[in-house]
């Protein structure tokens, strides 16, 4: 559940929003040609939602309705109001091309005119020309051209990190009627979707003519929204995330709030920081990363505590192979579970399911249930629930599964009987 921010009075004063929320509110948004403005603590993937769900959007309406849409996607913290602008040009209006100015001034370049014509008044003299046939033409900067396009999406990123000049350049696309930025005139129908830091250092004020024109919202992910994303983007045998899968991380459900932040370390358990972790084991195998090394930089994205946690998680995995599920012989196998883990401490074995599914196929799929009903028999009933509804619920692994209930029911009946005692 998505916590709103309230203000010092305790009242709510910005609506908290989850991941799922604000992709329907942006696919909405579309639809209605409304303007949004999200605030977020950095690395929650606010952008990201945003990009995709746009991206998902012009893709569904493409087909459908023909529809032709463009999106631009602009770090405003990272620009200058020239950027949004547009190069300045200097025509000479007499001959009606940029490459008859008569400029004996070495230090100007010309460059060559494209977009729209916007002109202004040249208030500067420059010898040789008549001051009356002097213009200046700003080049329309890419990512406005709209030729061929019935509506423009933007995206700007980190809106309250930008400079005062870029703000004032931005504000009247925001018009109801008239859209521009700068003197480039936009499509009537331009949605703009405004991201934000929460707070942290080099945040500025926005003016109220932004706050006014846009709906306000808070992304606060839960790490459940998140995990499920990682779920969908890495390989199942990551070990980082199966570590983030079990009791082991403990990271709590509003890991966003964002009085848990210290900006002034940068070492955060962020969305974005996990993910920098995910990505160091996901290519580690391909270059043999040194164990010290990959230790480091665990800590270096997420800092110390995880990284103790992570190393506690790496020395219980290595007391319970995972390919022990799947051995005809069983008795090693639950020796040393019993040495290792109580009946009444499910947990490890918990964490170790995302695994063990992974590894399921037709021809081990029966030792695995065979496996499954020994740890339930054994006192191991939560873990051997665990299995199975996973099972259960990982649509490859199923198709295995109902293949062998088709023609054993003697499993059949067993997998009934563990759940209706559970009452799963």
């Amino acid at each position: 559940m998505s916590k709103d921010i309230t203000n010092s009075s305790g009242s709510s004063n910005i609506r908290g929003i989850s991941a799922s929320q604000l992709s329907k509110l942006v696919w909405y948004s579309l639809d209605l040609k409304q303007n949004l403005l999200v605030f977020g603590n950095p690395g929650f993937g606010k952008t990201e939602i945003v990009i995709k769900t746009v991206e998902e959007y012009i893709e569904n309406v493409d087909k459908k309705e023909g529809r032709k849409i463009k999106y631009s996607v602009l770090n405003l913290s990272s620009m200058e109001s020239i950027d949004l602008n547009g190069l300045p040009l200097i025509i000479n209006t007499e001959n009606n091309h940029s490459n008859q100015l008569k400029n004996d001034n070495k230090n100007s370049s010309v460059v060559s005119v494209s977009g729209n014509n916007n002109f202004f008044s040249c208030s500067n003299y420059v010898e040789g020309n008549n001051l009356n046939n002097l213009k200046v033409h700003f080049i329309q900067p890419e990512f406005l051209h709209s030729d061929g396009v019935d509506e423009l999406v933007l995206i700007l990123d980190e809106i309250n990190r930008a400079s005062v000049d870029v703000i004032n350049a931005i504000l009247p696309a925001f018009n109801s009627k008239g859209k521009r930025i700068g003197v480039h005139k936009l499509p009537d129908k331009t949605t703009i979707f405004c991201m934000a830091n929460y707070e942290g250092i080099g945040i500025y004020d926005l003016p109220e003519a932004l706050y006014s024109r846009s709906l306000i919202f808070y992304l606060n992910p839960s790490f459940s929204e998140v995990l499920k994303y990682f779920s969908s983007k890495y390989n199942s045998k990551n070990t980082f995330l199966n570590f983030l899968k079990s009791s082991y991380a403990n990271i709590p459900e509003d890991f966003g709030n964002s009085s848990d932040i210290n900006y002034n370390k940068g070492i955060e358990i962020n969305a974005r920081n996990l993910e920098k972790v995910l990505d160091i084991f996901e290519k580690s195998e391909e270059i043999d990363l040194p164990e010290n090394i990959r230790n480091l930089m665990i800590a270096g994205a997420v800092g110390n505590d995880m990284l103790y946690k992570f190393i506690e998680y790496e020395k219980q995995m290595k007391k319970i192979n995972p390919k022990n599920f799947f051995t005809e012989e069983k008795d090693e196998f639950f020796r040393e579970l019993i040495e290792n883990f109580e009946p009444s401490k499910n947990a490890f074995l918990i964490d170790i399911v995302p695994v063990v599914i992974s590894m399921i196929d037709e021809k081990n799929i029966k030792t695995f249930l065979d496996t499954c009903f020994l740890l339930y028999d054994s006192g191991y009933k939560e873990s051997a629930v665990s299995f199975l509804r996973k099972l259960g619920e990982t649509e490859r692994k199923r198709v295995i599964l109902e293949k062998v209930l088709d023609k054993d029911t003697k499993y059949l009946e067993r997998i009934y009987t563990v759940f209706e005692y559970n009452k799963v």
